[in-house]
């Protein structure tokens, strides 16, 4: 069914994208994962996850390229807390690759994704966090990374709920930038500055 969609996806009306998109989306979470799978996430919650909150992120294959990106439209779950949230974050980060804003953008640049990873990990109680560029995005600087920031988890400046703080890291020494420009969030605070040029050194 999945392969059929996909094909006939460039000439879809954009209430029938929507509606065969979420039966799609509506299946995969309403069927049980395989039954080895599910033996070993409990396996591994009981020995290694039980005490500790759980990041459920999505690694789809061509999610990201020279000429097109889909960072943040597709899922990630956060303060996964039990066997039977993660299994439900699991199929819910797959089937976000069904999600109407992703099929428009794939549809819109002609490209085709049908294969996703999910990545498990464990959720770190961040102060700060955000997304660090080791070459301007923009093509247009080669002497300074770029990094984009929030307090707290960070998920709202991947999602774009928020305007973030800017920092330009110059390569050379490792100065600091900031931006001049309107954001959400505070300039950060200097254990925060320290952590970010310990990352930028090994960018």
């Amino acid at each position: 069914r999945i392969a059929h969609f996909l094909d006939r996806l460039p000439g879809l009306s954009l209430s029938d994208l929507e509606a065969e998109a979420g039966a799609i989306r509506g299946c995969i979470s309403a069927t049980c994962l395989d039954s080895a799978l599910s033996e070993a996430l409990a396996g591994v919650w009981r020995t290694s996850w039980r005490n500790q909150l759980l990041a459920v992120r999505s690694s789809a294959v061509g999610e990201d390229s020279i000429l097109h990106s889909f960072a943040g439209q597709l899922d990630s779950h956060l303060h996964v807390d039990s066997t039977s949230a993660l299994e439900a974050a699991i199929k819910a980060t797959w089937s976000s690759l069904f999600a109407q804003r992703v099929l428009l953008y794939a549809r819109h640049h002609g490209v085709r994704s049908s294969r996703m990873g999910v990545i498990v990990q464990a959720q770190v109680d961040a102060r700060a966090s955000g997304v660090l560029f080791t070459r301007d995005p923009m093509g247009h600087d080669s002497d300074n990374m770029l990094a984009e920031y929030s307090h707290g988890l960070g998920d709202e400046v991947v999602s774009g709920k928020i305007t973030p703080g800017r920092i330009r890291i110059r390569r050379s020494d490792l100065a600091l930038n900031y931006e001049h420009t309107d954001t959400d969030v505070a300039p950060l605070g200097e254990p925060h500055k320290c952590a970010l040029m310990d990352i930028a050194r090994i960018g």
